[in-house]
């Protein structure tokens, strides 16, 4: 997790630096997000317990380049056919390309992909045995949303993001949907 936090912030240092004195945003949102296929097989409740950080730089008026780093854990108790606890954790860290296709200063729509790895933690709990799988996937997450300005440089971002993990060793393909409400702060040159 270490790992992780570091080169997410290395990523934001370097998008930074990378783009001179344009205007960014970051971001903290809270997410709640329902499996969708093999991930549904295993887990099919919906997760209460996610965040992201996220944090863009602006190339042009109408696309920004970032980062994002995501928390998504799921739990589930079955009993079919044997008493089971299921948990699952995915943790994806991406680097992120927006598109904004207004410049309109309140309410700004915007569309975006996410492109990186993808770490999946999953761990079955059976009455006399445990399974766990523990594996890295190559990752993209298609975004929807928009950010309303609250203030000169605070604001709401709401989104609805899919994340899909490509199989990797023995673990299949994982994939979710996510919504998303969070607060940022949007600072401008």
């Amino acid at each position: 997790m270490k790992k992780l936090t570091g080169i997410m912030i290395l990523l934001l240092l370097v998008t930074g630096l990378s783009y001179g004195q344009r205007a960014y945003i970051a971001g903290m949102s809270y997410m709640i997000s329902s499996p969708t296929e093999n991930t549904k097989e295993f887990i099919d409740k919906t997760s209460y317990l996610g965040f992201s950080l996220e944090g863009r730089k602006f190339l042009s008026d109408f696309f920004t380049l970032g980062v994002s780093f995501q928390w998504n854990s799921f739990f589930q108790d079955v009993t079919d056919p044997i008493p089971a606890t299921n948990t699952m954790n995915a943790y994806p860290l991406m680097a992120t390309l927006h598109f904004y296709p207004t410049k309109d200063n309140k309410f700004i729509p915007y569309a975006g992909v996410g492109v990186g790895a993808v770490r999946v933690y999953q761990r079955e709990e059976r009455v006399l045995s445990i399974t766990e799988r523990d594996s890295w996937h190559f990752g993209l997450v298609p975004e929807l949303g928009a950010i309303v300005r609250l203030g000169t440089d605070v604001g709401m971002m709401f989104n609805i993001k899919y994340l899909y993990a490509f199989e990797s060793g023995e673990m299949p393909t994982q994939s979710f949907f996510s919504v998303s409400l969070g607060f940022l702060w949007l600072h401008s040159q």
